[in-house]
């Protein structure tokens, strides 16, 4: 399936044309009956001189708290305000134009009795006429399994859908094995699914787009319409952050057609090193982390400096906290790539890697050889993270000074069949020597990282593990 990819930053008044022709508009006229709105729909309704002031009632759901966004739409200047019997939420122009949007976390409690009350005026006294809507803020994540042999990552879906409902408020939609069209498509809010306050999508990437289904064997274009709610677009892919020829990248894209801040990824990536860091990093955001923390604090946890996950990119706004109910101003905003930091240097017999997510790592070292005993600072000379594992002494006068670095070698396959596709082009290839510490054993091990790609240009990227005591081979994902 291919969908074009095009740059349409389209106003929320002329998306709005467009739902409305498949929607329908409840009218009302609040001035003879005060309306209790439902969640979802679309209301029109007219301020005039004998009916300055509309007031609407919303029921919230028993024994559920949700973070919410009340928005208006049309060529009204229309001021909204919030009551939810402990707080009072307003605002004038945050909406497309001179329309108001607000965005707060509202739970049923003994002062408001489920009842949020909504009123509606002409900030400047005018009159006209606007559509107002109630919806709950959204989050919609994509996995896929792609056959026998090939990736599957529905399970990088679980922890995320947690954190973005329990710590965000947010309702969360997961879908597994979807068309290129689902993601624009409407869901039960009147918005496009990508059009949501933060898109997850875990899966083949490149360049050229997603791979997804029926025809997961190629790539297919990813079309964005104005996608201005959303504040964090996470795509979890290969190459996700690298731009096609006349194109943008997806996660470049994403910005440009209105989110706030993405992640994109500058080469290929491991599925279990990409499930470590999505899962941290929405771990991170759900604690009211921004996505420059999180993304630093998931990248933190991957243990190997070569490890291509850390090859993340942050287009847009880096200080975006997803947890916090307020909603994305419909403002064009700067589009700016994270700041490099500076190195913190160190004066310590370690190995130092500059890692690209700017921060500084310092390894300890065994003859020269880096261990999984780490530390991590940023350029103020903090240190943010360290690795649970300690390398004492002892770990290190029980290693021989001669381990046969080159006794048991590892040879990239020219080609790779995994499941019903072929990789039959071996795009580089590069090995590292380290010691892990596992069940209190130090271990040498070599670490070979190969990508590959078909003639569709699907990208697979592949890891062995070799341990150097005895030739057997260990799983990377009980070391990375």
């Amino acid at each position: 399936m291919k969908i074009n990819l095009r740059k349409r930053i389209t106003s929320m008044v002329v998306l709005f044309s467009i739902i409305l022709s498949s929607v329908v508009i409840l009218n009302f006229n609040v001035s003879a009956v005060e309306g209790m709105i439902l969640l979802g729909n679309i209301y029109r309704s007219s301020l005039t001189d004998t009916n300055p002031t509309d007031t609407l009632y919303f029921r919230l759901p028993e024994n559920e708290s949700y973070s919410y966004v009340v928005e208006t739409y049309g060529e009204t200047d229309t001021f909204v305000q919030v009551k939810d019997g402990l707080n009072i939420y307003s605002d004038d122009d945050s909406g497309n134009d001179l329309n108001a949007a607000v965005g707060f976390y509202a739970t049923k409690n003994a002062t408001n009795q489920g009842i949020l009350i909504i009123t509606v005026t002409h900030a400047t006294g005018g009159t006209g006429d606007y559509l107002i809507h109630i919806r709950r803020q959204r989050a919609q994540i994509y996995t896929f399994n792609y056959g026998d042999g090939d990736i599957n990552t529905t399970g990088d879906a679980t922890i995320p859908l947690h954190y973005l409902r329990t710590n965000c408020g947010y309702d969360v939609k997961s879908y597994q094995n979807c068309g290129a069209s689902h993601l624009n498509e409407a869901d039960d809010s009147n918005l496009a699914r990508i059009n949501s306050e933060v898109f997850f999508y875990s899966g083949h990437g490149h360049q050229a787009g997603v791979a997804v289904f029926p025809d997961s064997s190629a790539y297919a274009d990813v079309s964005f319409p104005d996608i201005s709610n959303t504040k964090l677009a996470v795509w979890s892919a290969c190459y996700s952050a690298v731009a096609e020829e006349g194109h943008e990248s997806l996660a470049q894209a994403s910005v440009t057609n209105g989110a706030r801040s993405a992640i994109g990824w500058t080469d290929s990536v491991l599925v279990s090193s990409a499930t470590s860091f999505t899962d941290k990093l929405f771990e991170s955001l759900g604690s009211s982390n921004t996505v420059l923390q999180a993304a630093q604090q998931a990248s933190n946890t991957i243990i190997w400096p070569w490890d291509n996950i850390h090859d993340y990119v942050i287009f847009g706004d880096s200080s975006v906290r997803i947890n916090l109910p307020a909603i994305n101003t419909k403002q064009v905003r700067e589009n700016s790539q994270t700041n490099t930091l500076n190195p913190y240097e160190r004066n310590i017999a370690f190995s130092k890697f500059d890692m690209p997510n700017g921060t500084v790592r310092y390894y300890k070292t065994i003859n020269g050889v880096i261990t999984n005993e780490y530390y991590t600072f940023d350029n103020s000379g903090t240190e943010i993270y360290h690795s649970d594992i300690k390398i004492s002494s002892d770990d290190i006068s029980s290693i021989s000074k001669e381990i046969p670095f080159d006794k048991y070698t590892y040879l990239s396959k020219k080609e790779v069949e995994i499941g019903k596709m072929i990789y039959n082009k071996l795009v580089e290839s590069d090995s590292h020597n380290a010691y892990v510490k596992i069940n209190g054993e130090v271990i040498p091990i070599r670490i070979t990282y190969s990508t590959y790609k078909n003639d569709a240009g699907l990208a697979y990227q592949d890891v062995v593990c070799i341990n150097l005591n005895n030739g057997t081979y260990i799983d990377y994902s009980d070391i990375c």
